[in-house]
């Protein structure tokens, strides 16, 4: 009868540390693919803008131009934030490029994505003035939304 009973509490706990385990690994999945989404997105437009400049020996202006010359079916609608059509400007390796960009993004995807950049912590200051990474995510104050970019002819 002891061992029966102290059976099943063994058997609730190693139940309830499963539950508590599998919950935080689903959780950290969920949020490394929606990071490998919000990458995959600006890597798949980033081509299109390498096809666009091989193809037409010119840089397109804007996404819009990719998607009329058909290189891209249409604007990209990733699952979470938006992504924005009109390019940042930012200083990579001292030189000003364009980036592709998409914005309203959880803070702790953005935390991940830096994560991958290999940066630390977020930038919770705005745009950063110079990067050393072609990716990264920065916030326009320490608690808002996130603005993922990928640097285009930085290759």
């Amino acid at each position: 009868m002891i061992l029966s009973i102290l059976g099943i509490i063994l058997a609730t706990a190693s139940a309830l540390l499963v539950i508590d385990y599998g919950g935080d690994y689903y959780l950290d999945v969920q949020r490394d693919a929606k990071a490998a989404e919000m990458r995959n997105v600006l890597d798949q437009v980033a081509a299109a803008h390498q096809t666009y400049e091989m193809h037409y020996l010119e840089k397109a202006t804007s996404t819009a131009d990719i998607v009329s010359a058909g290189i891209l079916n249409e604007t990209p609608r990733p699952s979470l934030g938006t992504y924005e059509p009109v390019y940042l400007s930012i200083e990579y390796d001292g030189t000003a490029h364009r980036a592709l960009s998409i914005n309203s993004l959880p803070q702790e995807l953005c935390a991940r994505l830096n994560e991958i950049a290999g940066f630390s912590t977020n930038w919770g200051d705005g745009k950063p003035v110079s990067t050393t990474s072609q990716f990264g995510c920065y916030t326009a104050t320490a608690t808002g939304d996130g603005t993922f970019f990928r640097i285009l002819d930085a290759e």
